[in-house]
Formats: structure tokens, sequence, C-alpha cells
């Protein structure tokens, strides 16, 4: 697992897009510093980093939701666990990958909306 030390950087909003970011990560084990831009051409709707932080912790769930006595009984059952969270994952994934081109109205309307 890696452990970020330190996280820096600069957002740019544009009413409900995010339209730059410039990130830095350093990393606590092997003070690595990895730089993150966006592309000026591609905004993001913050809805969209909704969903997917909503994606990932409901991937976090996944894993943390038993209790810490609990053993897996068969591989099946493990393999039914690990598909559940990378389904997850690549909805998060998904979320990001491609800019949103829904406003925030239309995306409450559309049922992509996960209630916190």
């Amino acid at each position: 697992m890696c452990r970020m030390d330190q996280v820096k950087g600069v957002l740019t909003l544009q009413g409900e897009a995010l339209t730059q970011a410039d990130i830095n990560l350093k990393t606590a084990k092997s003070n690595q510093l990895l730089h993150f831009q966006f592309r000026d051409d591609k905004h993001w709707k913050l809805q969209q980093i909704q969903d997917a932080r909503n994606h990932v912790n409901q991937a976090l769930h996944l894993l943390s939701c038993r209790d810490d006595t609990y053993h897996f009984k068969t591989g099946a059952e493990v393999n039914k666990l690990m598909d559940a969270v990378m389904l997850q994952l690549t909805r998060a994934r998904n979320r990001l990958t491609t800019p949103a081109s829904l406003t925030l109205s239309e995306l409450a309307t559309s049922g992509l909306m996960v209630p916190v």
C-alpha cells in the first residue's frame, strides 16, 4: 500500500466544471514526487468526481464490511467479492476517463446520482 505523505495542488473551477488541475503527490516510503495535470481541452464536471468517489467508497465498504474473524469458505466466495470490488473500481475509473457532457440538472434527473 502506498501512503501519501504530502498532497499539494491547484484546482480551477468554472461553474460546475473542473477545468484545470495541477497536483503533486509525495509518497512517504520512497520520497517519490508524482505530478498530475489535466488536459486543457478536457473538463470534468463536479458530479463525475462525486460519482467516482461514491464508487470507490462502495468498493472500500465491500472490503471492510466483514468481521475481522470472518474466514472465506471457498475460492468462489473470494472471487465473488473481488468481482464486486472490481466492478465498483471500474465504474469509478469510467466516470473519470471521459469528461461528462451533462449539466448538473441533467445528471440529477438521469438516475446516475447516488444519495450519500
